[in-house]
């Protein structure tokens, strides 16, 4: 990079700066993809969810934003309001009408359920322990 910067008018050196950088983001993706192969044939849903996981991690922030007040949001909850207070308000055009009810016929009623302490436990011992919730 020096070189370049030292040299802008030498093509020759851009090209070839050019190339190795063409070169390089394929080596990662091609790294990637063989990354992400691996955990396929790997055929192991926790090492599945943990590379999904880590991508979910490095998720990128969402910057400040303005509400309706004009007020500056930087909470992840704020955010997700404003959000939705702004999708929620484009294309939606309420005209009044509510939607007819709609008939449930349900012949069984639950009166009551029972969780007993041997019930609970053999619905956790039936869980199985390498996935995630």
């Amino acid at each position: 990079m020096e070189k370049c910067a030292s040299f802008p008018n030498n093509v020759r050196l851009q090209w070839k700066y050019r190339e190795c950088v063409n070169t390089y983001r394929n080596c990662c993706r091609s790294l990637a993809r063989q990354q992400e192969e691996n955990i396929i044939n790997a055929d192991n849903l926790g090492t599945f969810y943990r590379h999904v996981n880590q991508r979910i991690r490095h998720r990128a922030c969402i910057g400040p934003l303005m509400d309706n007040s004009n007020n500056i949001v930087v909470a992840d909850i704020a955010i997700a309001d404003v959000f939705n207070n702004h999708f929620a308000s484009v294309d939606v055009i309420d005209n009044g009408v509510f939607p007819a009810d709609i008939p449930v016929n349900c012949t069984e009623v639950l009166d009551f359920v029972i969780f007993t302490k041997s019930n609970v436990l053999s619905a956790i011992k039936k869980l199985k322990p390498n996935l995630s919730a």
